[in-house]
């Protein structure tokens, strides 16, 4: 009961926070409306990224677009690492700029500073999973004449004089792109391809997989802020892993980042058939996902990176949409259960169902597995032949 007073209360908060905000951008009369943008060609622009690896991915299409459209050199960039090193394989390293979130408000001032020394004319706020007041209060005191971003129906007060409405029935792949038509860019110009630039590098010679086994990698983890309720239950992952590998002497790849620490204790012991890749640096995720035959997860980031690398994915959706956030193409399997309350995750980062997470829950390890046997036999690979035959 305390911990659903306390939530409600932080729902409140929020609200009367970008209420506040935009009623600031009234006042200052930073709300009029523009329909499209003049002489953007050699006009700087700040992209304003607030989301994650499976965002960016999603992103990836549209950035492509807007190189082709005004050049890298006048892109800039402000995103949190890992995601800042993957701009600065797109876009000049000095124009990324680093977001360190602090706990001191005013550690924005110096960044304001900086940014509004550049003399953007237009910042771009990309369509993410999850909306940040951050973000647009930063494109608000940027300086910029052109603000092009989202209005969530979660925040229907957004500051943005170039709007576009984000919806539930749409791919975010394609929100997106939607937001190049203040560029004059017709959505239909823009190729949908995900061949992301990116470094690999080998880990130590004992963690290498072998050549000779079917790689299965899986993400039973989340961002730390929907641990309750993005994550399928690692009893159930574990149900599986051991019919896959009873059945095709699989090796998996457990990935767990920085929030997900704590659920390797959850895991039995199967130290043949079991690896962990904890916590590692990019360049060495990168190296251990392309490896895979097969990745599972949770709606994460990965399962989208993965999909950049043209490897099949079965991914896991609870309360968020697989409709705007599932890895984009028609070579992914998705398992969903929708119920009346589903999609929440866009409105709020906690379960007000009776029946908690019941959405993720309705989901069977035997549907699980179901679906990775029919790609892993589409892929070729075969069951091994039992010891005891």
């Amino acid at each position: 009961m305390i911990k659903k007073v306390f939530n409600r209360t932080v729902v409140l908060i929020r609200w009367k926070t970008r209420f506040i905000l935009y009623i600031f951008a009234k006042v200052m009369g930073k709300l009029k409306p523009y329909q499209d943008i003049a002489a953007l060609e050699s006009s700087p622009m700040l992209v304003l990224f607030s989301g994650g690896l499976g965002d960016y991915v999603n992103f990836f299409p549209t950035l492509n677009k807007l190189k082709e459209k005004i050049g890298p050199q006048n892109i800039y960039s402000l995103a949190a690492d890992p995601i800042k090193s993957l701009f600065s394989k797109e876009i000049p390293p000095l124009n990324c700029y680093s977001l360190r979130v602090r706990k001191n408000i005013f550690f924005i001032i110096p960044l304001l500073i900086l940014i509004r020394r550049s003399n953007v004319l237009v910042t771009l706020t990309v369509v993410t999973g999850v909306y940040s007041i951050l973000f647009e209060l930063i494109s608000l005191l940027s300086g910029a004449k052109y603000r092009i971003g989202p209005r969530y129906s979660s925040n229907p007060y957004a500051t943005y004089n170039m709007l576009i409405e984000v919806s539930d029935s749409q791919h975010d792949v394609n929100q997106n792109i939607f937001l190049l038509k203040f560029l004059k860019v017709n959505h239909n110009e823009v190729n949908i391809l995900f061949k992301i630039n990116y470094n690999e590098k080998k880990p130590p010679r004992d963690t290498i997989p072998p050549n000779d086994r079917v790689i299965v990698g899986i993400h039973p983890g989340s961002d730390a802020r929907f641990k309750n309720t993005k994550r399928w239950s690692v009893d159930n992952y574990q149900h599986v892993l051991n019919r896959i590998v009873e059945k095709y002497n699989a090796l998996f790849l457990v990935f767990l980042g920085p929030d997900d620490l704590d659920l390797k204790n959850q895991f039995r012991s199967h130290s043949a058939s079991l690896r962990f890749v904890e916590n590692v640096e990019l360049e060495v995720l990168f190296y251990f996902l392309k490896r895979c035959h097969l990745f599972v997860s949770n709606d994460t980031g990965l399962a989208h990176l993965a999909n950049a690398f043209s490897i099949p994915t079965v991914t896991l959706f609870g309360p968020s949409s697989p409709v705007r956030t599932r890895p984009y193409g028609p070579q992914n399997r998705v398992l969903y259960r929708k119920i009346l309350c589903s999609p929440c995750i866009y409105h709020q980062n906690y379960c007000t169902n009776l029946v908690s997470n019941e959405c993720l829950n309705l989901i069977k390890p035997e549907d699980v597995y179901s679906e990775i046997e029919k790609v892993l036999k589409f892929g070729g690979l075969q069951p091994i032949i039992q010891k005891n035959l």
